[in-house]
């Protein structure tokens, strides 16, 4: 059986006695007329079970039986009786009330005060634990028939329950229902007395609920229902999860302990799923949820005119609230057409060179591998970027003769098209420096050609262009070309 441990708080409330608090006063009116029994006073205030208690007046060897409020005790077993004093041992069973002296005659003397104990209530257990809200809990121990109330802890404030809602309540043990907003921390019983008691058990686990697994996965936001597989799920008040403006979901498909049912909105975005139960302590899951996503194959027209229509090419485009173009300010949400693979748009006037995105209301951008670019527009291809220092010896060169250069000179060399080399540093101790194109077969396209150029000190940071005639033209797209030089550096080659 788990340890627990308890710790008591006593708070003093005022005596309910007179003079110096041994005994408490009561009124002549008391008796009834002609009976000739008076109760004066009682005591002491504060006794324990075990304890005895005196009772002052006149005529008390008349009583035959005291009554106390959860218990009596007969003339058999009064420790003291005269006419002036009873002297009895305070039962067990007694509690906080009024007391109530009978005579043999019929007629009774009832205190206008409550007799109150010292009562030393506690608690050993609770069961089960850790405990699941809105469940019942057995709570084990002495004297809680005493218990006034259970608190149990929330951080925003406690939840008390007193003993009216108690589901029962006896000297050994009381059973009480877990809030629903409970959480883990201290449990508290109060109890009554003239000494009340704060019982504290210092950490009362509370159970939240669990996700273990949830499907489909990835999910379509706004078609498709979602279904949460875990433990004490019916905890649940609601959903959330990730997307742009998303609220929590409070209203489920379906709920049981074991599954959660939902209906996810068109702005679903990848993320964790976050389940909120009564106690607002939020349990997120493991792993994420994936999301159904539009992707973009293929553009085209490419190049295009502006004005004309753009057709976007790919999967799950249905979904797509929005396409945005390179230039244009705002994204392009009326379409020509749209279907799950292809959406047409309109290009607007403004617009300007660049991949092409679509978005959906998840706020997640599908991007173009290919770029957009426009009819008449000047357009520059890079075919290198890097950093190569040629020195005087041919020790170092650029060797653009591969497969994916020559297939880029294809596509976007042009006779009377630059050929842009950017300048990145120049050693003048020399006296000299210049790079120059040859052919694949290290063939000079000489200076006749225009391949080569001399830079200087004031050219770091520039670029060089050379103007692609036929030779360096042919060069380009036959074998492909390479870049050598002497004392200079070069970062970035391409083609407008």
């Amino acid at each position: 059986m788990k340890k627990i441990k308890f710790s008591i708080s006593f708070f003093l409330l005022a005596c309910l006695t007179t003079g110096i608090g041994l005994f408490s006063s009561c009124d002549k009116n008391d008796n009834p007329a002609g009976s000739g029994d008076e109760l004066l006073s009682f005591g002491p205030t504060g006794a324990q079970f075990g304890d005895t208690i005196s009772f002052i007046g006149n005529g008390l060897d008349q009583v035959q039986m005291i009554v106390f409020t959860g218990d009596s005790v007969p003339k058999s077993q009064f420790v003291t009786q005269t006419s002036t004093l009873i002297k009895v041992i305070a039962p067990p069973n007694a509690k906080r009330g009024y007391v109530t002296l009978r005579n043999a005659n019929g007629t009774s003397v009832t205190s206008l005060t409550m007799i109150d104990f010292l009562v030393p209530a506690m608690f050993s257990d609770v069961t089960p634990l850790p405990a699941k809200p809105g469940t019942n809990i057995t709570i084990t121990g002495t004297h809680l028939d005493w218990a006034t109330s259970v608190v149990f802890f929330n951080n925003s404030g406690n939840i008390t329950v007193t003993d009216t809602f108690f589901v029962s309540q006896a000297p050994t043990q009381i059973v009480v229902t877990v809030p629903l907003n409970a959480q883990r921390g201290p449990l508290v019983v109060n109890t009554a007395g003239t000494k009340p008691l704060a019982i504290t058990m210092t950490d009362f686990p509370v159970i939240l609920p669990a996700i273990t697994d949830f499907s489909p996965n990835p999910i379509a936001g706004g078609k498709d229902q979602l279904t949460i597989n875990g433990t004490d799920l019916d905890l649940v008040t609601g959903v959330l999860l990730k997307g742009p403006g998303m609220d929590t979901i409070k209203t489920f498909v379906s709920q049981t302990p074991t599954r959660i049912v939902i209906a996810p909105p068109a702005n679903t975005a990848p993320g964790p799923i976050t389940i909120i139960p009564y106690s607002m302590l939020p349990v997120v899951s493991s792993t994420s949820l994936n999301v159904v996503l539009p992707a973009i194959t293929a553009i085209s027209p490419n190049p295009i005119t502006r004005g004309d229509d753009l057709t976007i090419t790919g999967t799950n485009l249905d979904l797509v609230t929005g396409v945005i173009i390179n230039g244009v300010a705002d994204p392009i949400s009326s379409f020509v057409s749209q279907s799950a693979t292809q959406i047409v748009v309109s290009v607007p006037q403004d617009a300007q060179k660049g991949p092409v995105q679509v978005v959906s209301a998840a706020g997640v951008p599908a991007v173009s591998t290919d770029v957009l670019t426009f009819t008449g527009d000047v357009t520059e291809t890079v075919i290198w970027t890097g950093s190569i220092t040629f020195d005087t010896n041919w020790g170092t060169y650029l060797q653009l003769t591969d497969a994916a250069s020559k297939q880029l000179f294809a596509n976007n060399v042009k006779l009377g098209q630059s050929l842009l080399v950017t300048v990145g540093g120049v050693d003048m101790s020399s006296g000299w420096a210049q790079f120059l194109l040859k052919d694949s077969n290290w063939n000079d396209l000489g200076s006749n050609n225009g391949a080569v150029v001399g830079v200087g000190s004031g050219d770091v940071g520039t670029t060089k262009e050379i103007v692609i005639n036929q030779v360096i033209y042919d060069a380009m797209l036959n074998g492909g070309i390479i870049v050598g030089g002497y004392n200079c550096t070069l970062t970035r080659i391409s083609v407008q």
